[in-house]
């Protein structure tokens, strides 16, 4: 079983050498201020380790070294029984830090204080010095590794034999010990604060004067800012909307302020301009009008030339088209030419072959010459008699011929005659037709290009293209501006920083400075708390004692003493010879050479007025410091105020520029389209005046071209009647003529058959009698028919030959010339056609000379009409002007190119529109000022005049340009939500806090029902309770919040409607007001914080003597008897340690913790039996102190503490029990 079994002071606090043995259950007695705590504290540090929270008072100048280990030979050694033995651990101080050297043996003093000189060690090397060898020993000087190797956690298992207990978890139990030592003082709220400072070092908390701090304003500023942010279901910011139409109102009325004078600038130049412009306009006017002349009589030339030129191209195609018809008769005439030419080519040959055949037929027939010329004389004879008859009937024939040549003659002549009749009267009608065609197409062409013309004039185009020329300059300045303006909001955004970095670099400058000062002034309220405490230990110091005990103690003992010491309590001072070996000045030196002057209280005292005059200077520094930099970043936000309200002007005035352009632009727009409607509205009826008379003209044409068509149809009756007469009579002739030529060949036929008998006859005799005389007739007869044959043939040969003659007179004069004249013809038609096409484009380009005359011609006399109405309006309105003029103050002519009854209307719109803007911004600025309460805008209020208005309304357009109300929007909502977050994560740890402490309270309520009890008692139980707390209901609720919303938390504004969002801002402004009114509330608002104990409460029932209460939520000092009350309260703190050791450690059976109760009452002896007891059944030692003794034979030792002469603490050990065990 281990145990802490013996606890050595040396040089400690204000002991010298004193022991306390610990194996068991301890009483500490004696008077306030005799050192109980002091040991109690040392005891408790050996198992925790904490110099912090040990109930040292914070207000003290001393820590725990410099209270423990005021010199280097302080020490404390702790003494651990185990069941092999013992070691020890003993504290010691190196440069004000504790060093913690672990020895593997039980304690011995002379390892530490020399048993011969009583000299204590100063250091661990010094004592490690005086331990044997043999021994284990391990020097620590983190805090960390002792705790480990104390609570065997520690990596290093050689350490594993200093080991107190194992326990990974022994940070509770450690908090347990410590919370039960600092409030086991009486309270009803005692066990609750050691049950929730067990499970930390403080008791965690809400702190509600930072939560009021950030918070006492929200509602003002919120409902001021949720106006200026609220939308409606339209999705409409009407308060902006409002901001904005009060800003446009004012920077209108500088702007029509400025316009009018302007205006008023223009409008004089406009009026001296007019009145030079005119005898100009004049002189344009006639100039255009003699070109307008000129161009007419040019035009009416041309189209003469054209004409001309159409007639006798006209009457060449005519004659071509003649000789082309001559030609396709010819060629349908001789179709067959070239077979003709083919025969007529073979006369010679024939010829050739016809002479043969007849010289020898002569030379056959001159063998038999006398028959042949008998018979020849005879068929002579027949051939002389056919031949009359024929030539008679020949004669008659021909004589027929030319009756009927002479009758078809005359019939042709009276046809020709008829013909040329018919196209005489046709050629009259026509021509007189076509004439009247003639002029009706030229009338019809002319209107047909004053279509053209009026189609292709763009009515007002001047004055529209002017329009837009100005428009397109108006909106090339629109984005030059624009460009401007981009300009100057990047030099707005560069000055705005740059005037944010100037007060960074001002206030860093400042806080550098600041922080130096501060450092110097804590390091003088630091030594004015060293003095202070120095001064307040003098009268028990050895430097009083020194004063009055030993004159001259400066020149020898005061040169080498520390200053320190001289100051301490606890060094009992006396007289000894200084050849005794203890004396505290046993040796000799010569202090003549030193010049170390002890300081003394009125040194000290000097040294504080100069450390205060220090201070109270380093305040003044600092004041002025902060005014400096007050004044610093006043100036800067002066002077960078100043530019950006300059480059605001500017930014504004661009706007305000392009907003009159655009402005204007609309005018003109609406000012073209009116020309356009004109232009149209006069193009329309122009054209449906021209169109009237195209299709009047189109009508007469139609008329004329129905005549002509009359007349050729009544030519082409008259020539179909002519030509059937013709060809009747011609007929008539023909059919006569055949059947007297058919009646005479006949007679021919007949003729010839008695002719040709004779004939034959005749040679039949003849053949006969050349027979008879030897003569080859057949011979005779073949060669005498092939002769005929060719004869006929040569005959009708020579009747072709003349066709073929004739051919080639008509081929030399027409048919080689065709393609000629088909080319010529195509020619003389493009050269037709194109005639027209090249007369519309000559007289379309002087068409537009002449309407570009024209239009300047109106143009001019549009203008000139225009100046005279508006310089007679002028005139009449002078006195006007003259006076505003005199208002304005000085009038700077100024070229606007906007005409005087413009401007005019400019002016006079712009006086009504400045008194309308100012009556409009007054209302505006009221229903604005009217909206906010808190007035988080600081814009001045009480107006009256205009200038205040426009003030209003300028110092309204400043803030929102800077965007002050963003700024100061985000900053407060992020501020609002971090509170927000802040608070969730607060109660986030009291949550889990509180179902720890929960767990604990149940765990207590377990361990009390299955626990031996004393007597007295027979029931201790515990229960956790809930409170009512309004504050502590609406922290849930923030809890609950934010626990749901958390990430979407930082994109939610409070102010800003943001659809996905609304329903959660609704929410938060709804918490956060009523967290601010329950915050504020009467009981609530002088709360400083909310703690975990604020979270619940703790009941209780007690059982003593069979009786009961029932459940109470405080422990009352007497339940049924005297001390009961007292009793449970120290019982449930012992169990709240006894569940932390059991949790904590592995194997706690085998070691017994101390339980450290202080400044206990006065108890029964039963009682303290059973406290005693009830410690024993759990594995602990109970330390308990009071001021006075308890009962002796209940606690195994019995310490009494008091002071001695000396102010040192002594132990005296009073009773002692030798049968006590465990």
């Amino acid at each position: 079983m281990k145990h802490l079994n013996r606890i050595i002071f040396i040089n400690s606090a204000s002991m010298r050498y004193e022991e306390l043995e610990l194996d068991g259950n301890i009483h500490l007695s004696g008077f306030s201020g005799a050192g109980k705590t002091t040991v109690e504290r040392a005891i408790l540090y050996f198992f925790t380790a904490d110099q912090r929270n040990l109930g040292i008072d914070l207000n003290s100048q001393e820590t725990f070294v410099q209270h423990y280990f005021a010199s280097g030979d302080s020490h404390i050694v702790y003494e651990v029984k185990k069941d092999d033995g013992a070691f020890c651990v003993i504290l010691t101080n190196s440069e004000n830090r504790i060093q913690y050297a672990f020895v593997d043996s039980p304690y011995r003093k002379e390892w530490v204080v020399d048993p011969v000189s009583r000299m204590v060690s100063s250091s661990w090397s010094e004592i490690t010095k005086n331990i044997p060898q043999h021994i284990d020993r391990d020097l620590v000087i983190n805090i960390k590794d002792y705790i480990e190797i104390l609570w065997g956690c520690h990596r290093d298992h050689r350490y594993s034999k200093y080991m107190l207990a194992e326990s990974k978890g022994y940070d509770n139990l450690l908090k347990s010990l410590k919370n039960v030592f600092l409030h086991s003082g009486f309270s009803h709220d005692g066990l609750k604060t050691n049950i929730v400072c067990s499970l930390s070092d403080s008791n965690p908390s809400i702190n509600l004067v930072q939560l009021r701090s950030r918070l006492q304003d929200y509602l003002a500023v919120s409902e001021d800012l949720q106006m200026w942010y609220k939308v409606s279901p339209k999705g409409e910011n009407k308060t902006r909307q409002l901001a904005k139409e009060i800003i446009d109102n004012y920077y209108s009325y500088i702007e029509k302020l400025k316009k009018i004078h302007s205006t008023l600038c223009c409008l004089q130049y406009a009026v001296d301009n007019a009145s030079k412009s005119l005898p100009l306009l004049e002189k344009s006017k006639s100039e255009n009008k003699a070109l307008v002349k000129q161009f007419t009589e040019e035009i009416k030339k041309i189209r003469m030339s054209f004409d001309n030129e159409k007639e006798e191209t006209t009457g060449r195609i005519a004659v071509i088209k003649d000789k082309l018809g001559k030609i396709a008769s010819l060629k349908k005439k001789y179709t067959n030419i070239n077979d003709i030419i083919g025969d007529v080519a073979t006369i010679p040959t024939i010829e050739v072959e016809l002479r043969t055949k007849e010289e020898l037929l002569q030379k056959l027939k001159n063998a038999n010459l006398s028959i042949e010329d008998k018979y020849k004389s005879m068929a002579l004879d027949l051939k002389e008699s056919y031949q009359k008859i024929v030539d008679e009937i020949n004669s008659a024939i021909e004589k027929r011929r030319k009756q009927s040549e002479e009758s078809k003659d005359a019939a042709e002549k009276d046809k020709d005659s008829a013909l040329k009749k018919t196209e005489e009267i046709f050629a009259e009608q026509s021509s007189t037709i076509n004439k009247a065609l003639t002029v009706l197409r030229g009338e019809l062409m002319d209107i047909s290009k004053s279509v053209a013309r009026v189609e292709a004039t763009s009515f007002f185009a001047k004055e529209i293209q002017e329009k837009k020329d100005e428009i397109s300059c108006l909106e090339k300045e629109i984005v030059s501006t624009s460009a401007d303006i981009t300009i100057e909001k990047g030099k707005y955004q560069t000055v705005k920083e740059e005037g944010l970095a100037n007060e960074n670099r001002i206030n860093s400058e400042y806080f550098t400075v600041k922080d130096k000062y501060d450092k110097e002034k804590e390091e003088h309220k630091s030594r004015l708390q060293e003095i202070d405490s120095i001064l307040s230990r003098y009268s028990d110091s050895l430097y009083s004692w020194l004063q009055e005990e030993k004159e001259g103690w400066q020149s020898n003992i005061g040169k080498v003493i520390d200053g320190r010491i001289l100051y301490r309590t606890d060094l009992h001072p006396e007289h000894v010879p200084d050849t005794k070996d203890d004396s505290f000045y046993g040796i000799r030196i010569n202090e003549d050479n030193i010049e170390s002057q002890p300081f003394s209280p009125e040194d000290y005292e000097k040294e504080r007025k100069t450390i205060n005059a220090r201070i109270d200077e380093i305040h003044k520094i600092l004041r002025e410091k902060t005014l400096e930099k007050d004044d610093l970043i006043k100036r800067s936000k002066e002077e960078y105020g100043k530019k950006l309200s300059s480059i605001r002007e500017n930014i504004a005035k661009l706007e305000l520029d392009n907003s009159a352009r655009s402005n204007k632009i609309i005018r003109i727009r609406e000012y073209i389209l009116d020309l356009q409607e004109k232009a149209k509205s006069e193009k329309e009826r122009q054209l449906n005046e021209l169109h009237a008379k195209e299709a009047k003209k189109n009508e007469e044409i139609a008329n004329k071209n129905k005549d002509l068509s009359q007349a050729t149809t009544d030519k082409d009756n008259s020539i179909k009647t002519i030509m059937a007469t013709y060809n009747e009579s011609v007929g008539i002739i023909i059919a006569s003529l055949s059947e007297f030529v058919s009646k005479r060949e006949i007679e021919k036929t007949e003729e010839k058959g008695k002719y040709d008998k004779q004939v034959a006859a005749l040679e039949g005799q003849k053949q006969q009698e050349l027979s008879g005389q030897g003569v080859d007739t057949n011979r005779i007869t073949i060669l005498s028919n092939e002769a005929s044959s060719l004869s006929r043939r040569l005959k009708g040969l020579n009747e072709l030959k003349i066709t073929v003659e004739k051919y080639k007179e008509d081929k030399s004069e027409y048919l080689d010339h065709e393609q000629e004249f088909v080319l010529e013809l195509q020619k003389l038609k493009i050269a037709f056609n194109n005639s027209d096409q090249e007369l519309e484009k000559i007289v379309k380009i002087k068409n537009a000379e002449l309407g570009d005359a024209q239009s300047k011609v109106d143009e001019c006399e549009a203008n000139i009409k225009q100046i005279n109405k508006d310089l007679e309006e002028y005139n009449n309105k002078r006195s006007f002007y003259a006076n505003a003029f005199a208002a304005d103050g000085h009038i700077e002519p100024q070229e606007s190119g906007s005409p005087i009854g413009e401007l005019i209307n400019d002016y006079r719109d712009l006086i009504g529109y400045k008194v309308e803007n100012i009556n409009d911004l007054r209302k505006l600025v009221n229903r604005f000022n009217g909206l906010f309460k808190a007035n988080i805008f600081n814009l001045p209020q009480g107006l009256t005049i205009d200038e205040d208005y426009l003030k209003y309304a300028k110092n309204l357009d400043d803030i929102i340009n800077t965007g002050t109300i963003d700024e100061y929007s985000i900053g407060q909502n992020g501020v609002y939500i971090k509170t927000l977050q802040v608070i969730r994560m607060s109660v986030d740890n009291l949550l889990k806090r509180k179902a720890t402490v929960e767990g604990v309270i149940s765990e207590l309520d377990r361990e009390f029902r299955s626990a031996k009890l004393p007597s007295v008692i027979q029931e201790i139980r515990l229960r956790r309770a809930d409170i009512r707390d309004e504050l502590y209901d609406c922290l849930l609720s923030i809890y609950n919040f934010v626990e749901s919303n958390d990430a979407i938390l930082p994109g939610v504004s409070l102010w800003v409607s943001q659809s996905e969002f609304d329903k959660v801002r609704i929410e938060m402004h709804d918490l956060l007001s009523s967290f601010v009114k329950i915050l504020f509330k009467p009981g609530n608002n002088e709360r400083e914080e909310f703690t975990l104990e604020d979270m619940f409460s703790i009941e209780f029932r007690i059982t003593e003597n069979g009786q009961t209460q029932g459940w109470l939520s405080q422990i009352p000092k007497v339940i049924g008897s005297t001390g009961t009350g007292i009793m449970i309260k120290m019982l449930l703190n012992i169990m709240l340690i006894s569940i932390s050791k059991k949790k904590t450690l592995k194997k706690e059976d085998r070691f017994f913790l101390h339980c450290i109760l202080d400044e206990s009452e006065n108890l029964p002896p039963e009682y303290i039996r059973d406290i005693l007891d009830f410690c024993t059944d759990r594995g602990i030692y109970l330390i308990l102190g009071s001021p006075s003794t308890l009962d002796p034979i209940s606690f195994k030792r019995n310490y009494e503490l008091f002071k001695d002469d000396g102010f040192r603490t002594r132990v005296q050990l009073l009773t002692e029990r030798q049968d006590f065990n465990l």
